[in-house]
This record gives C-alpha cells, sequence and structure tokens, in this order.
C-alpha cells in the first residue's frame, strides 16, 4: 500500500516483497538441496564470507544508503537476482537470508531503511 505520493506504508513495498521473495524461497530450496554435495568446508567458509561480505558492506558503504520518505525505485532484474542470489546462498549455508538481504537491499539496491526492515521481514517470513 502507498500513500498519495508513491510512498510505501507500513514499511512493506508490495512491487519489491513481489520481486524478492518468490526467487529467494526458489533458490534457497536449490541450495539447501546442493549443500549435501558439498564439502563442510567449503559451507563454513562460504558462511565466513557472507557476514564477512555483510559486515564490510555496513561499515564501508554507511554514506550509500536511500534517503528515507522517498519512493523506491525497484529495479525488477535486480531485485529478482539478489533475491536468487541471497535466498540460494543462505539455504546452501542453512542460515537466514534476512542477516546478509539487508545489507543488499540498503547499499546494493539502494532501498530507504524503513522499506528494507518491512519488507525484509515479510520476504523472510515467506
Amino acid at each position: 500500500m502507498r500513500n498519495q505520493s508513491g510512498v510505501p506504508v507500513g514499511g512493506i513495498d508490495r512491487r519489491l516483497f513481489v520481486a524478492l521473495a518468490p526467487p529467494m524461497v526458489i533458490a534457497s530450496f536449490g541450495g539447501a538441496y546442493i549443500s549435501k554435495f558439498v564439502d563442510p568446508i567449503v559451507l563454513e567458509a562460504t558462511f565466513a564470507g557472507m557476514a564477512t561480505l555483510a559486515a564490510v558492506m555496513t561499515l564501508v558503504l554507511r554514506g550509500r544508503t536511500a534517503p528515507d520518505g522517498g519512493t523506491v525505485d525497484v529495479n525488477r532484474v535486480v531485485a529478482v537476482g539478489a533475491g536468487s542470489g541471497v535466498g540460494f546462498v543462505a539455504g546452501l549455508v542453512g542460515a537466514g537470508g534476512a542477516f546478509f538481504l539487508i545489507p543488499v537491499m540498503l547499499y546494493g539496491m539502494r532501498i530507504p531503511v524503513r522499506v528494507t526492515v518491512g519488507t525484509s521481514l515479510a520476504v523472510v517470513a515467506a
């Protein structure tokens, strides 16, 4: 739902949710299936890499966030790619994808903070 200026109400952007959630859910099942063929040390290294990359993005790209209250520009191709990538790797290592999805949405896709938090909660709930 959006107000008259096009800003998502309640922190969840429906278009972003629809672009992120289905690919993320499907890819997470794919990653979980593939994980049984991957050496455990590779899975541990993948998880450590995800956590490190999320931390680096959060610390280094802090000034790259979109301003709150503006309209959300959803690039569907980028959103589907981000959802698929995060979902696959999260399924591969058995982690919830939100800890990596939030920095990707904030700094990579430049989604405002309130919309990032609300939409990521809805995506992870799906």
